[in-house]
């Protein structure tokens, strides 16, 4: 790691140099921002996303003799006069802290200062969408002469090209140092791969009943349904944990407070750099047509070295076709199953029995599944399907 560090330093103290930092989730990049503080006698500027990232970052320095964190822009302009009359300094910030006018002043005092941006991808799909800001810090330090350091995990090509178009406005020199763009420390043990939504939940409830001394990270595509999981739970008194955007700072509070957590319900929010305690099983409820943010989800899982499964709906690179024709067999034959369980109730038992597995999906009984010959559940599954066409018309 030292060697490395002597490779990169030469280049960041070049005037107007990005240098593009890539390498899988989990590898260690913000510990090298620790080594190179303890090492090395430089002025550096660490910005990042989100508020717990920082927190957290901040906590991990053994000594903070010369790091600072402020929390209001009136302690940022503050520690910034602190960081003028400093050889060596580090400060942990975010951009909304970071005004044009600080910027400015570092540029008046000829501040020898390297700026590191975290998580550098959201950048341009947060910063181009509904976080401004932090596309508009950006290109305001690099047009400013100083060298920038963009850390992460993931850099789509699209997204890099349009990174190389910009810099040639404000950087003199780009630099590549790509250690694995798009790629997992670990890569899953078992991926389960599902087409349809019923048999994903049923399959994370079978889980979340049978396994109760680990902890699952359960990604949704909606705040609602991080609401709607946590309240699920919280009724059973079963140990959960919630986090949507703009709340991963409470999150973390509460994750202090309960650091082994059944089950961690969160938005895509969670993916980027907030560090999570061992994950064994990654539950993805929909399809992410986004590949940075995918890769960033599943990289949650195996930061320790563990194995961990992944339970999704993408057809992703860690799935060959073979796997995916078996995974599509599993599924179908098991709501295929389900189907039958649920015909061969409603034909024993009448409309009162459709009534109850209508209204109490949870007392199913099983010993009826195996129980009704092939002709009877022929007959029931086209009466149904009769029903289902026709049904509502002879109504009216």
């Amino acid at each position: 790691m030292s060697f490395a560090m002597n490779e990169i330093i030469p280049i960041l103290q070049i005037p107007s140099t990005f240098m593009l930092f890539l390498a899988p989730p989990g590898w260690g990049k913000t510990s090298l921002l620790i080594n190179l503080h303890q090492n090395f006698e430089l002025k550096i500027i660490y910005l990042s996303p989100l508020r717990a990232i920082a927190e957290e970052f901040y906590n991990r320095f053994p000594r903070k003799n010369d790091v600072y964190k402020p929390n209001t822009k009136k302690d940022c302009q503050g520690v910034i006069k602190k960081f003028h009359g400093k050889k060596k300094a580090f400060l942990i910030t975010t951009c909304e802290l970071l005004d044009d006018d600080t910027i400015l002043n570092l540029v008046d005092n000829q501040s020898q200062t390297i700026f590191i941006f975290d998580e550098f991808h959201l950048i341009y799909y947060w910063g181009e969408s509904f976080r401004e800001k932090l596309w508009e810090t950006f290109l305001g330090v690099c047009n400013t002469g100083f060298s920038v350091l963009g850390l992460s995990a993931t850099m789509d090509h699209p997204i890099y090209e349009k990174l190389k178009k910009d810099l040639r406005l404000g950087m003199e020199h780009f630099y590549l140092l790509d250690l694995g763009n798009q790629r997992l420390k670990k890569t899953p043990a078992h991926n389960h791969f599902f087409y349809f939504k019923k048999t994903f939940v049923r399959r994370f409830l079978y889980e979340m009943n049978h396994n109760t001394h680990v902890t699952y990270l359960f990604f949704c595509k909606y705040r609602k349904s991080v609401e709607f999981w946590v309240q699920f739970f919280q009724r059973k008194k079963i140990s959960v944990l919630g986090c949507v955007g703009g709340k991963a700072q409470e999150f973390m509070a509460e994750l202090k407070e309960n650091p082994n957590p059944r089950c961690i319900f969160a938005t895509s929010v969670l993916g980027h750099g907030v560090n999570l305690p061992s994950i064994t099983k990654i539950f993805i409820d929909y399809e992410e047509v986004n590949r940075d943010f995918y890769i960033q989800m599943v990289g949650r899982g195996g930061r320790f070295g563990e194995d961990f499964d992944l339970y999704g709906f993408n057809s992703n690179l860690f799935l060959s076709k073979k796997i995916k024709l078996i995974s599509f067999f599993k599924a179908f034959m098991l709501d295929i199953l389900y189907l039958r369980y649920r015909l061969n109730f409603w034909y024993r038992n009448g409309k009162q029995g459709r009534r109850i597995i209508n209204s109490q999906s949870g007392s199913r009984r099983p010993e009826y599944c195996c129980q009704t010959t092939f002709t009877q559940w022929k007959d029931c599954l086209g009466h149904f399907l009769w029903r289902a066409r026709w049904g509502k018309k002879n109504k009216t």
